[in-house]
């Protein structure tokens, strides 16, 4: 469990000890402005290019730590899908396909 930035290398090194995950299921903010009754969520209101930088950041250091056959779930919403999926890909990862969820209220 990362508790710290997860767009700085470091946070990883003290997490993983030289180890490699074998899965990451992540939910990085979603860029949509949300406050709920906790209230605002920290990185979710970027400029485009700025969130684009963001979800690459992290994604580097998720990659650069996964073993090579390990799987990755990333929760998202689809206003920002072309952010999520282009930062994903050019940290060097493989979109194999996407997971919907059936809810009962209005997603982001």
């Amino acid at each position: 469990l990362v508790v710290g930035d997860s767009t700085l290398p470091e946070t990883y090194d003290v997490l993983m000890a030289g180890a490699k995950a074998n899965l990451v299921v992540t939910d990085p903010p979603y860029n949509a402005n949300y406050e709920g009754s906790a209230g605002k969520i920290k990185n979710d209101n970027m400029p485009d290019k700025e969130f684009y930088q963001f979800l690459f950041a992290a994604f580097v250091n998720m990659e650069q730590n996964m073993e090579s056959d390990a799987s990755i779930y990333v929760f998202h919403a689809d206003t920002e899908g072309l952010n999520f999926r282009s930062a994903f890909r050019a940290a060097g990862f493989y979109l194999s396909g996407c997971c919907i969820w059936k809810k009962q209220s209005l997603v982001l």
